[in-house]
């Protein structure tokens, strides 16, 4: 480990961990998440602060806590996504298996096994199919399910808060704005959507095979069951979303960052008339030529 104000590495050997799964920063700086697979086939997430790695400030065997959260019998099959609730407080972890925990790494508790207690009848999309909200501390998180549906969950209360299940598609990837207004979400149709962050409401969507027709869909040209796009990405202003699609290209669209009532009459519009025929509308050349206005190119 490198510290800028010591520039010294460290190094610290733990010969029980045998496959290290995935690493996370908490948010204030303070301590870093290591989520590890270990040699008697069981998950071990190790919580270190940031000064040293010589010694951990708190180890959670997961089996313990979440006795059928195992990994496969195979090497080198499970994923894992560990992200840290906006307080520090809260560690989330999304397994390739479809299961969501969170724990509270201080006093070595589950707080919830969210498609246990919560949602019961179906499982994470994908390992990476979550997120806190950075509005709360770190009790509300929002989830893509493998129902195509999106869920606003509370993991104290373990009541679901909102849910979108008019998305017709399975969510690849999402992500919070940094001001935390809406949620930009990918989904496997190769569209954009962007929703309230309250009730999950659609404010509008981005069709990418509009705006990049050479975008194929992973499952007709591979046949492959993987995501369309594997990660998504905003700027702090929020006005630009970066996302990584399967075939090795970064595609960079952009958004609103404040949606006033002519951009949502808009999006509207948009939603049901494609640009191509927007020249067709019986409505003067100075909205037409807003309706053509990014993030469209006719």
């Amino acid at each position: 480990m490198y510290h800028p104000a010591n520039p010294v590495i460290q190094r610290a050997r733990d010969p029980s961990f045998t496959q290290y799964k995935d690493y996370a920063t908490s948010p204030n700086g303070s301590f870093f998440a290591i989520l590890a697979k270990n040699s008697v086939n069981t998950f071990t997430l190790s919580v270190f602060g940031s000064s040293t790695i010589l010694r951990a400030d708190s180890v959670i065997k997961v089996n313990d806590l979440y006795p059928d959260v195992t990994p496969r019998p195979l090497l080198f099959t499970d994923q894992a996504d560990v992200k840290w609730s906006p307080d520090s407080k809260h560690v989330a972890i999304g397994f390739s298996k479809g299961q969501l925990i969170v724990v509270d790494w201080r006093n070595s508790q589950g707080i919830c096994n969210v498609f246990e207690d919560i949602i019961p009848d179906c499982h994470l999309h994908g390992p990476s199919g979550f997120d806190f909200d950075p509005r709360s501390k770190h009790c509300v998180m929002t989830v893509a399910a493998s129902d195509m549906t999106l869920y606003r969950v509370n993991t104290e209360d373990k009541k679901i808060l909102a849910c979108c299940n008019d998305l017709g598609s399975f969510v690849d990837c999402f992500k919070y704005s940094y001001d935390s207004n809406y949620i930009v979400a990918a989904l496997f149709s190769r569209k954009i959507k962007v929703l309230d962050t309250e009730d999950l409401s659609a404010l509008f969507e981005i069709d990418l095979t509009v705006l990049c027709p050479d975008f194929e869909d992973i499952s007709q040209k591979l046949g492959s069951v993987a995501p369309n796009m594997t990660c998504l990405s905003l700027t702090s202003t929020g006005e630009q979303a970066a996302i990584a699609c399967w075939d090795r290209k970064i595609r960079v669209v952009q958004l609103l960052k404040v949606l006033d009532l002519q951009c949502l009459c808009k999006f509207a519009i948009l939603s049901v008339v494609t640009p191509s025929n927007v020249n067709k509308l019986p409505i003067p050349h100075l909205i037409k030529d807003y309706l053509y206005s990014f993030p469209y190119n006719p």
